[in-house]
């Protein structure tokens, strides 16, 4: 798959489109096919280095963003194969997603009519959500 990923700090110039395998879900995880995905001002505080220290392995930009959940780790219960989900704090700029399932938000259950799967309500909500419940 294709990724847009920097290995050293600086202004937009630093960002590449390379191939990585797509991965696979490990215990506890969940991967999401990515549908949409956000620059926030921390990815470019991130980038730019105003926000983080020297870089420890290659960065995929873009922590928001939303998808549908393609694949299950084992020992995942909350969420399910195709979950429509608001990720945060995720390298969003690739085509998949690694996450553990407690970073994926769902927007809506399998079971619900078809709506927009990126809105001002749905992520500020499940944004709320995750910070007044508890596990």
């Amino acid at each position: 798959m294709r990724a847009i990923i920097y290995r050293r700090l600086g202004g937009p110039s630093v960002l590449e489109l390379v191939e990585r395998p797509i991965p696979e879900p490990g215990e506890g995880e969940v991967r999401i096919r990515v549908a949409v995905s956000g620059v926030n001002p921390t990815d470019w505080k991130s980038r730019s280095g105003m926000s983080v220290g020297a870089l420890v392995e290659a960065t995929v930009p873009n922590h928001d963003g939303a998808g549908v959940v393609d694949k299950l780790g084992a020992g995942v219960t909350d969420l399910g194969v195709g979950d429509r989900v608001w990720v945060t704090l995720a390298g969003m700029n690739e085509r998949y997603l690694r996450t553990v399932q407690s970073g994926a938000v769902s927007v809506r259950s399998r079971n619900e009519p078809k709506r927009r799967l990126a809105g001002s309500f749905e992520p500020s909500t499940a944004h709320s959500r995750c910070w007044l419940t508890t596990p």
